[in-house]
């Protein structure tokens, strides 16, 4: 299959082929999926230990590292780069974007519930944040609204079924 998509924070516009590679323990503990525009690494230290990577296009970038804490009770620390956009409708040019980017340090604690329910909860640091309108979130050298960095919180429930 083809994935088109015009509101992509990389290569608007462009037609990707939808294909990657599953491998599951090529060496104990390890699994990756390898596409195109992707990589996701998940590796199993031990069965109190464990690290991911996940990279999508040149611009979204996620690595942690874990250990169990109690049984269920996961602390973890994580960075993450992804920045967001929006199409505003009075644009000057048609294909540009307004694009948050941002940097997130965290450390935070997650319980796995059971039945697929887990809590989340982390604090940390938002770093070099800034607005500006562009094609993309790649490119360098457009004018930005620089925030300061900021100390954030979050709480979260999710399910995976």
């Amino acid at each position: 299959f083809l994935a088109y998509s015009n509101n992509r924070t990389f290569w608007n516009g462009v037609p990707l082929p939808g294909a990657a590679y599953a491998f599951r323990e090529p060496v104990p503990g390890l699994q990756a999926v390898i596409g195109l525009p992707f990589l996701w690494l998940s590796y199993q230290l031990d069965k109190d230990s464990r690290a991911s990577f996940s990279l999508f296009g040149p611009t979204h970038l996620s690595v942690e590292g874990a250990r169990r804490l109690f049984r269920r009770v996961w602390g973890y620390s994580r960075f993450e780069r992804s920045p967001e956009q929006w199409l505003r409708a009075d644009r000057a040019e048609r294909r540009d974007r307004l694009i948050f980017d941002h940097q997130q340090a965290r450390v935070g604690v997650r319980v796995e519930a059971g039945e697929g329910f887990s809590l989340d909860l982390s604090a940390g640091r938002d770093l070099r944040r800034r607005f500006y309108e562009s094609r993309d979130a790649s490119r360098s050298s457009v004018p930005r609204v620089e925030l300061p960095d900021a100390w954030t919180g979050s709480l979260a429930l999710s399910w995976r079924g």
